[in-house]
């Protein structure tokens, strides 16, 4: 019966998966009612440390490392109640962001790169400073007791992607610009 926060692609300090540990580790709300569900492979050195770190934390209950998983990804991200994506510097387009979005998983994410022109704050998923705990924390907190919320960010951000960033749409916006 907990609320499942998601983060799936590659386990690299840059990811900032380390962000949600220390999210957890001052937060009695999420030990209670939440699980942290990483997806993916990477630095195999790095998931050494969140490891120790989860054992550290006294969180390794609320942590799970599935590794890679075959599959559709949208089958996966929609098992989760939230999509994190707490990148600490640049992230790109975020495809597991409008992956999420487009299948209706409300998203959090980090304020940096390119997840601005997608995502609209508080209303198509929520943004966040990346080294912002507190925020993150309190967003998380308000999250996990808010269905209301998670299912009004989730019908607006699919919106969203399907209005702005569907293939269809993108194709045209590239002949348009091509066309000038």
């Amino acid at each position: 019966n907990k609320i499942i926060i998601g983060c799936i692609g590659p386990i690299v300090p840059h990811k900032g998966h380390a962000t949600i540990f220390n999210v957890f580790k001052n937060s009695n709300i999420l030990i209670k009612n939440a699980h942290f569900v990483i997806v993916g492979t990477g630095s195999s050195e790095f998931e050494k440390v969140l490891k120790k770190k989860a054992q550290d934390y006294n969180i390794e209950n609320n942590v799970c490392f599935t590794g890679f998983i075959p599959g559709k990804s949208s089958s996966i991200i929609k098992s989760f109640d939230i999509l994190v994506m707490p990148t600490i510097d640049f992230e790109g387009f975020g495809y597991s962001m409008a992956e999420a979005m487009s299948i209706g998983v409300p998203v959090i994410a980090s304020k940096v790169g390119a997840i601005p022109e997608v995502i609209i704050n508080d209303k198509s998923g929520i943004l966040i400073d990346p080294l912002d705990y507190n925020n993150w924390q309190l967003t998380l907190e308000k999250l996990v007791f808010n269905s209301t919320k998670r299912k009004f960010l989730a019908s607006q951000a699919k919106i969203r992607i399907e209005s702005f960033f569907s293939g269809k749409q993108m194709s045209k916006n590239y002949y348009n610009y091509f066309l000038k």
